[in-house]
């Protein structure tokens, strides 16, 4: 069992994830995996700004190119009749592919489903000679309705594996053995549930996958849905209301779906009184305060939290950075001496640094610290660059952001110093705003980011010149847009999103 490296790899970074096999970050749910990416392009924005590299991915990817040379392999060495279309057969055809985040945050361990009387056939013909082979291992077995179901592992390129299996004619593929197997022939015996499940020859087993996300059986050619766990960085205990992101094909056109907690209240978003013109981007979610957020041990928090109300929002302007946004959230009662000693302990627990105390604002209170910073706004001359995380309150409003100059000027808009979204972008009645991106804000904002990072790698540079500057170029030519939801009281479940192309930038 060389070529995998030891066994005791599958008792290492994948297994202490924990992946729940029943609960992945996301699903695809195809026709056809090779035709998706050519599909993706219908859409113009993308077609502008993805590169050619995109649509031949599964031609071109060294994984695939390695696997190919193993199949071909394994079929000359045992005298298989094995296509060398095979890889592509199975690329062809309806499948469903789960994905989970690794150590990283990145989708990078993948469960694959699919029903091919062919393929299952082959699989099951190679585990005949899987011991004969060195890139085949036998890994153990599970039970599946009363058969004896043998793990493949397949061994291709540096450091790489599969974990397959056959029952009937559907076969699962997982991208990682330690995903099941904690060591040879010791499988988890909650994962080895789920697989047998998806192997099965029950349609309600097999549909496991597709009712996590609450998914009916709408006859489209690709679905992609990507769970909020995924999208928010481990930040979604903040915003528990939205659960996924679903985006569907079918009849040459893409729409979009968010997937809403049960109960879930839409409203208009007070927040956006406060959030000047102009920004590179927005989005609304209706958020909360978890009630865990501090730790029993925590010294100098507050004992207890302010209640959030309605929705709040998370601005990023381009005259600040990517790593500073603005966030606006609303109380959910009138503020008082109580509810701001509280505030002022949770933004001392939170926030470490030196105290400014030149901040006083008539009309508001306002707790600001001076961090040092790596990068930001403030520095980038060779000085030594800070942050002033500044958290202020203004009626039930709370704002909050690392760039204190974005308070300021949010601070500013509600003193009608100056226009906010509210103004700039008004909202039809029964209808609320989940997001808006202006495409040359957020080119800018970009560009300005990915340079910060690499300034002193030339190499690099040069790359993100010749690379990805056209492809921001090509992105701030399109107007800017806005995702409008129903405003419909107490809602749940799937919601359809309406994107708007706006004549003038929020």
């Amino acid at each position: 069992m060389r070529h995998l490296s030891g066994w005791a790899q599958f008792d290492g970074q994948v297994n202490r994830l924990a992946l729940d096999l029943a609960k992945p970050d996301g699903i695809v749910v195809t026709r056809s995996l090779s035709r998706l990416p050519r599909d993706l392009l219908r859409v113009p924005l993308l077609k502008d700004t993805l590169s050619e590299d995109f649509v031949f991915y599964y031609e071109h990817n060294e994984d695939r190119l390695s696997l190919t040379g193993s199949l071909r392999r394994i079929a000359y060495e045992h005298d298989l009749n094995w296509s060398d279309r095979l890889l592509q057969e199975v690329l062809d055809q309806p499948a469903e592919i789960a994905f989970w985040r690794d150590a990283k945050g990145a989708a990078e361990y993948t469960l694959t489903v699919i029903t091919r009387d062919t393929l299952a056939r082959l699989v099951q013909e190679a585990a005949t000679f899987a011991l004969k082979d060195k890139q085949l291992t036998r890994a153990g077995e599970i039970a599946v309705g009363g058969d004896s179901v043998p793990l493949l592992v397949l061994s291709y390129g540096r450091d790489r594996n599969l974990l397959i299996a056959s029952r009937g004619n559907r076969v699962a593929i997982l991208s990682d053995p330690g995903m099941l197997l904690a060591s040879p022939n010791k499988v988890d015996d909650k994962a080895a549930t789920v697989l047998a499940r998806l192997l099965s020859a029950n349609a309600n087993d097999q549909g496991l996958l597709r009712r996590e996300f609450s998914l009916d059986n709408a006859d489209l050619d690709h679905r992609l849905v990507v769970s909020a766990r995924f999208l928010s960085f481990g930040y979604q205990r903040f915003f528990p209301a939205v659960e996924a992101l679903r985006f569907d094909f079918g009849r040459g056109q893409w729409s979009t779906a968010v997937r809403l907690a049960s109960g879930t209240s839409l409203q208009p978003a007070a927040s956006s009184r406060a959030l000047p013109a102009g920004p590179a981007a927005c989005a609304w979610l209706p958020a909360a305060l978890p009630a865990n957020l501090i730790p029993a041990s925590a010294q100098g928090a507050p004992t207890s939290l302010p209640r959030l109300a309605g929705t709040a929002a998370a601005c990023w302007y381009d005259e600040s950075s990517l790593h500073t946004p603005l966030f606006v959230a609303e109380l959910a009662a009138e503020a008082d001496a109580v509810t701001d000693k509280a505030l002022g302990e949770l933004y001392a627990w939170m926030v470490k640094g030196t105290r400014v105390d030149d901040v006083s604002r008539q009309g508001t209170v306002q707790w600001q610290n001076q961090t040092p910073a790596r990068y930001g706004p403030y520095g980038g001359d060779g000085q030594p660059a800070y942050y002033k995380p500044t958290f202020a309150r203004k009626g039930r409003l709370l704002l909050f952001s690392p760039d204190d100059q974005l308070v300021g000027r949010a601070l500013d808009v509600l003193e009608r110093r100056y226009p906010s979204i509210a103004d700039a972008m008004p909202v039809r009645q029964g209808s609320v705003p989940l997001a808006t991106f202006t495409p040359a804000a957020m080119a800018s904002l970009s560009r300005a980011a990915v340079f910060e990072v690499l300034d002193n790698q030339a190499a690099l540079h040069d790359a993100a010149e010749t690379h990805l500057v056209p492809r921001l170029e090509a992105l701030a030519k399109y107007p800017a847009y806005r995702l409008m939801l129903p405003a419909s009281g107490t809602n749940g479940g799937w919601q359809k999103v309406n994107w708007e192309a706006l004549a003038a930038n929020p």
